[in-house]
């Protein structure tokens, strides 16, 4: 799970291993090991959760924090058609002002992209392997399948 804070912002993005590890166990975290000058060891958790109730939630500690995400938001970000949910909140600073901040969960389909890239091309060279064998396609194809070949050799 990759984690990134920002001033007004904090954005999880899961993995589809770790979308099935929150959709099967209800919970997915990670842990962090820090270091510090006296050599102690502190860690930073942090972890997202899904629960029956209506109401998602980040709750932070001194040690990490937890995002709980209520029904309908882990049912939105369950759905394969939703690339994740945005959970915006309001508060207001010391001076009265209004301030916003967002909590993204996303999923990570980076991974999955770059397995279609990956099958595309294998069926694209599997298309022109069989152009080539068979003698179809222009001197020019052929060339560039034999280029093909050799690149992923």
């Amino acid at each position: 799970m990759k984690l990134r804070l920002k001033s007004h912002s904090v954005r999880f993005r899961l993995t589809t291993e770790e979308m099935e590890q929150l959709t099967n166990a209800g919970c997915v975290s990670c842990t962090t090991i820090l270091p510090t000058a006296a050599g102690e060891q502190r860690k930073f958790r942090y972890e997202v959760a899904k629960t029956t109730g209506d109401t998602s939630d980040l709750i932070v500690g001194a040690e990490g924090f937890s995002l709980i995400l209520g029904v309908n938001d882990w049912l939105a970000l369950a759905d394969d058609s939703n690339e994740g949910v945005y959970l915006r909140r309001e508060w207001h600073d010391e001076h009265g002002r209004t301030q916003r901040t967002v909590i993204y969960v996303e999923k990570d389909r980076k991974e999955h992209k770059h397995k279609e890239h990956k099958h595309k091309k294998h069926d694209k060279h599997k298309k022109q392997q069989s152009q080539h064998s068979h003698g179809e396609g222009t001197n020019q194809e052929r060339n560039h399948t034999t280029e093909s070949e050799v690149e992923l050799s």
